[in-house]
């Protein structure tokens, strides 16, 4: 018996399985319908059809052959070109104008910045030495007379006529004509240099014959 059934078993197994394929589609229809209407997926079916075909509709504008002349493509090509370039010219021109407004405010701010706050001119030991010598002279209403110079600070003439031409050429101090000779004295730039509270010569403000 048991023989049998284990040959029959073969023999039948194909219905089963032809009838598991019938069942399936059969019970698959109203699952899918349930679930259809439980979730309420018909409600997004007009969007995706909306969507669809609006993106139907730019596709098949976008795929519309043009009749266009070949001049007419080149001339809108070389219009473009042309804008371009000039939209590129008129970004660098304004780019190099702000540089250039930038440099001048910068050179501008450099002057104000000197103005309100005079530096110091540097001065060697001997050039100090002949603008205190002027400056006490002048401080005693005497006046320097410049044969004197060298005397005076002790000091080769040589050197004095040296420090006399950075003193002039830095418009510290003025020369001029007496009945005994030619006379220097102190310029503005001199005076306001002697008169610094940093001036290495200040000392020269502080005696009076």
């Amino acid at each position: 018996m048991q023989q049998v059934k284990s040959e029959q078993a073969p023999r039948f197994g194909w219905l089963r399985t032809l009838g598991a394929w019938a069942l399936v589609p059969g019970l698959g229809v109203p699952i899918t319908k349930v679930v259809e209407n439980y979730y309420n997926v018909s409600f997004f079916s007009p969007v995706v059809s909306g969507m669809l075909s609006a993106v139907s509709e730019v596709g098949g504008w976008l795929g519309r052959s043009l009749s266009v002349p070949m001049w007419a493509l080149v001339g809108i090509l070389i219009s473009a070109l042309l804008i371009a370039g000039a939209v590129y010219w008129m970004v660098s021109d304004a780019d190099a104008r702000l540089s250039a407004l930038a440099t001048e405010l910068s050179t501008a701010k450099a002057k104000l910045d000197e103005l309100l706050n005079p530096k110091i001119v540097t001065l060697t030991e001997s050039q100090q030495a002949v603008l205190s010598a002027i400056a006490f002279e002048e401080n005693n209403d005497d006046g320097s007379y410049i044969s004197s110079l060298p005397t005076l600070v002790g000091l080769q003439k040589l050197v004095v006529d040296s420090a006399l031409d950075v003193l002039i050429k830095n418009s510290m101090v003025d020369i001029y004509q007496s009945g005994f000779g030619a006379k220097v004295g102190l310029a503005a730039a001199g005076r306001e240099y002697v008169l610094h509270p940093d001036s290495p010569v200040n000392w020269v403000t502080k005696y009076h014959d």
